[in-house]
């Protein structure tokens, strides 16, 4: 052992570390931090986006509507870590988490309940000191507008995919709307059976005025094309019967006082 060249390893930082996690751990801030005046310019403009969200959760508390409004925050490429969403979502969370999912890989879906809520979401993005990598994190923030398949029409049958809003009174509350929506529009619905935590309703002979009325129903995350699928004749795609193989026992070994029988079976 003493004759053996055994191999001998250096390991060293690089000076430049592109996956460095700064800031994760309480030191410095990473590189993509806003300075102070851009920092602050973009905080006025998220709240400025804001506040467009609480006119439309003020339209909806008149119309006695309590479902919760959702925001779609695309994050920064840079930020796009597990790491930053936290500093993210801590701008949106008001004594409880209000990130609802994702669309996507760089964004999130945040829902707002209540006029309060909304208040103090705008209050931490003014906070420049404690949330600049939050506001930093995220490109762009705008209210969420139904994903729809660019190409659907009268008469397809629809998948309509409702938003889990992560809280079982809400999401009843969601459902029972939309069943009324559906029910006062004539349109014909059915859920559908999916995995727990998706609402996923099946839409038919919906109309192009009724299309565009469904895109109005707040709640909605995606319209899309059910997909079909259809059962064929098996025993008409098999072409070949696979002849089965018996095994052929080739000895038998005692071992222990047990018995070892080895077997082979021809190739197919």
């Amino acid at each position: 052992m003493a004759d053996k060249n055994l191999p001998i390893k250096f390991f060293q930082k690089r000076e430049v570390d592109e996956q460095d996690m700064e800031g994760a751990g309480g030191g410095n801030p990473p590189r993509w931090v806003l300075s102070e005046p851009l920092l602050r310019k973009r905080s006025s403009y998220y709240r400025d986006v804001l506040r467009e969200v609480g006119s439309k959760i003020r339209d909806k508390v008149e119309q006695n509507n309590y479902i919760p409004t959702v925001v779609k925050v695309k994050m920064n490429e840079d930020a796009v870590a597990k790491s930053y969403r936290w500093d993210i979502t801590r701008l949106f969370n008001t004594g409880k988490f209000n990130l609802i999912g994702f669309s996507g890989e760089e964004e999130l879906l945040i829902k707002v309940e209540t006029l309060e809520d909304l208040a103090q979401i705008e209050k931490q993005f003014g906070d420049l000191t404690r949330h600049s990598v939050g506001i930093s994190a995220i490109n762009d923030l705008e209210p969420f507008s139904v994903e729809m398949d660019s190409d659907l029409g009268s008469g397809d049958i629809l998948k309509v995919k409702l938003f889990n809003f992560q809280d079982i009174d809400l999401n009843n509350i969601l459902i029972r709307a939309f069943e009324r929506f559906c029910q006062e529009k004539q349109l014909v619905y059915k859920r559908a059976k999916y995995a727990d935590g998706q609402h996923i309703y099946r839409l038919q002979k919906v109309t192009s005025d009724g299309l565009e009325e469904l895109q109005s129903f707040d709640g909605i995350f995606a319209i899309t094309e059910m997909p079909e699928f259809k059962h064929g004749d098996v025993e008409a795609a098999i072409e070949n019967t696979i002849e089965i193989k018996n095994r052929k026992r080739v000895r038998s070994t005692q071992l222990l006082g047990y018995w070892i029988q080895e077997f082979q079976v021809p190739p197919i």
